[in-house]
């Protein structure tokens, strides 16, 4: 990744990814569930990669919670 945001963990926040400058991917579940990417998801082609819409699929789970686990069924390839 040739741009990445500067960012810092605030408290509750769980770091995903991280790279040696820093976060690439951080969640927090208060107040809200939120996930931020410290890049530009269309800058390159993760958007064309298979495991893109297992990422998406696996943060619709997650964000709609434990009892709406498993809502998505994607089929790849």
């Amino acid at each position: 990744l040739e741009d990445v945001y500067s960012v810092k963990a605030k408290g509750g926040a769980q770091v995903l990814a991280e790279a040696a400058n820093g976060p690439l991917v951080v969640v927090r579940e208060n107040p809200k569930k939120q996930v931020y990417f410290a890049f530009d998801l269309l800058d390159g082609d993760f958007p064309l990669s298979v495991s893109f819409p297992i990422l998406l699929g696996n943060l619709v789970d997650w964000a709609a919670g434990s009892n709406k686990a498993g809502i998505t069924n994607l089929v790849t390839g």
